[in-house]
């Protein structure tokens, strides 16, 4: 088992291992390790999706705490760094719906409202996209994680250095990846038939 001075050597699958051990300065090695190694992907990723900055720092943590909670439930299907990148993945959208809910809960000023102001934000797409998005991320776990890093602007060098392949690999790999994932929201971009 890698000590302390190893710990940038650790694995994700190595980290969740340490995480459920009893031993207290093991686990905070591998939370140290998955901070150090996630923080900034996962907040560069939470800011790429709408969240402020302050916001994405304390979505960070509560990712961190859930998997601190759950690493004991990873089965092994699919890599660890995509189960971890999942429960980013449900954080954002757990915090997205109390926004909404938030939102929608505050009194609206019927009176004051402008007829002619016009709402440009298209739910109904936004949803269909996040459905297309998940059911994706369910059938192709890795390929999912991998546009994830490269939509928060990862180099493609850095998203082969995670995936552990080579840059050109990892280049036709994420050009595959979009392809796969285009039936998935070719739906919401159809036109009405009507």
């Amino acid at each position: 088992m890698p000590d302390s001075k190893d710990a940038n050597s650790l694995t994700d699958e190595q980290i969740l291992i340490l995480i459920c051990s009893d031993d207290i300065a093991r686990q905070r090695t591998a939370l140290k390790t998955f901070y150090w190694r996630w923080a900034t992907p996962m907040k560069h990723f939470f800011v790429s999706k709408g969240c402020l900055p302050k916001d994405s720092e304390d979505l960070l943590q509560d990712v961190i705490v859930k998997i601190w909670r759950a690493a004991s439930t990873f089965t092994g299907r699919g890599t660890a760094t995509s189960w971890m990148w999942s429960v980013a993945r449900n954080s954002l959208h757990d915090h997205q719906r109390k926004s909404l809910k938030y939102a929608s809960d505050e009194s609206l000023d019927l009176d004051n409202h402008d007829p002619g102001a016009c709402e440009t934000y298209n739910h109904e797409l936004d949803d269909c996209i996040a459905t297309g998005i998940n059911s994706f991320a369910k059938s192709y776990p890795d390929r999912s994680h991998a546009l994830e890093l490269w939509s928060t602007g990862m180099e493609i060098q850095s998203i082969a250095e995670v995936l552990g392949r080579s840059y050109g690999a990892t280049r036709q790999f994420l050009l595959e990846c979009r392809r796969k994932m285009r039936p998935f929201l070719e739906p919401c971009f159809e036109s009405d038939p009507s």
